[in-house]
């Protein structure tokens, strides 16, 4: 058996009703492995006596909830470092408008094992608010994408590995851009995109005006310059390394 560790690195308006129905999806899923231990945080930023999450959902799953302003990397720097973290064999961080759709946890966990993954993410549904075309499901007799770059938005971890993440979050870039772009690069992580398992990213880019004051773009180009890299470079590297197909 396997315990694992969630965090929703942020969970509040807009669509809220949606987002408790994606919510509620998704801890079904997630419960439906037979985990030997589960502990699932949500960090909530909107104000709880305004937005509330019903208490028949927590009472019915393992969650605490967490009510703080933040945003997504300042969330997960807070609440799920390596010492939280401590007990744990797998670490699912994702964010509230992540819909998952097909997902087999223990398949993932094979892959996992199987290709020594750092990484493994569901591939995102065609329909998705997408940034990266890498990330799509495709109809191709593949099982896994193996990549040089992962875009957040449902990352599951051996907890041995997600250190070497967690240290390269950096509270002066909260929003965390740019990370995506250097986790083999940089941080040797080895990284995998489930083909057959699938995930649907419903809104894009409607937090952001949330935190005026902290501009995304500003954090990116302050990040990469500290790894000595230009937007050019980052957006010049191969995003797919090659494709693994599962025999028998």
């Amino acid at each position: 058996m396997s315990r694992l560790f969630v965090l929703i690195s942020g969970f509040g308006p807009p669509h809220w009703e949606h987002k408790l129905a994606i919510l509620k999806n998704n801890l079904t899923k997630i419960t439906s492995f037979p985990w030997e231990k589960i502990k699932i945080t949500i960090c909530q930023y909107a104000d709880p006596e305004e937005y509330k999450i019903p208490e028949e959902l927590l009472q019915e799953y393992p969650v605490s909830v967490v009510y703080e302003k933040g945003i997504v990397g300042e969330f997960i720097k807070r609440h799920a470092s390596p010492e939280a973290i401590r007990g744990f064999d797998y670490v699912l961080l994702l964010l509230d408008d992540i819909e998952l759709i097909h997902m087999d946890f223990a398949k993932a966990i094979q892959y996992q094992q199987e290709l020594l993954l750092d990484i493994v993410s569901p591939s995102l549904t065609t329909d998705s608010k997408i940034q990266y075309t890498y990330m799509l499901q495709e109809h191709r007799p593949f099982d896994v994408k193996i990549t040089n770059v992962c875009e957040y938005f449902c990352m599951l971890f051996p907890a041995s590995s997600y250190p070497s993440y967690y240290r390269h979050i950096d509270l002066e870039n909260p929003w965390m851009w740019a990370l995506d772009l250097i986790l083999h690069k940089h941080l040797g992580l080895r990284v995998g995109i489930l083909n057959h398992y699938c995930m649907k990213h419903w809104y894009k880019t409607e937090s952001y005006g949330m935190c005026p004051d902290i501009d995304p773009l500003l954090c990116f180009h302050r990040y990469i310059k500290r790894y000595g890299e230009t937007a050019e470079g980052l957006a010049g590297q191969k995003a797919v390394r090659g494709y693994w197909v599962e025999i028998g």
